[in-house]
């Protein structure tokens, strides 16, 4: 047979403003935790810019290669309807 022993603590009282922590362990500030969510948004937003600066130069050029070849054919196709 097993007993369990509860011990009965006394609730404290819930303070109704803000009171801060003391003796806490918090080593980086708000500012820097600002200041590194912007960077990161930053590079983020320039990162997104840079890979869809790149694919759209991949599809100008292959919009013109296939400009380049349908000319070809055209010009090709006109060479025989002679």
């Amino acid at each position: 047979m097993t007993t369990h022993s509860i011990s009965l603590q006394t609730p404290t009282k819930t303070p109704s403003e803000f009171v801060p922590v003391e003796g806490g362990s918090d080593s980086t500030s708000a500012e820097s935790l600002l200041v590194i969510a912007y960077a990161a948004m930053w590079l983020l937003f320039f990162g997104f810019l840079a890979m869809t600066h790149r694919r759209q130069r991949s599809l100008t050029e292959k919009v013109d290669r296939l400009e380049q070849a349908l000319k070809r054919a055209d010009s090709a196709g006109a060479g025989r309807a002679d």
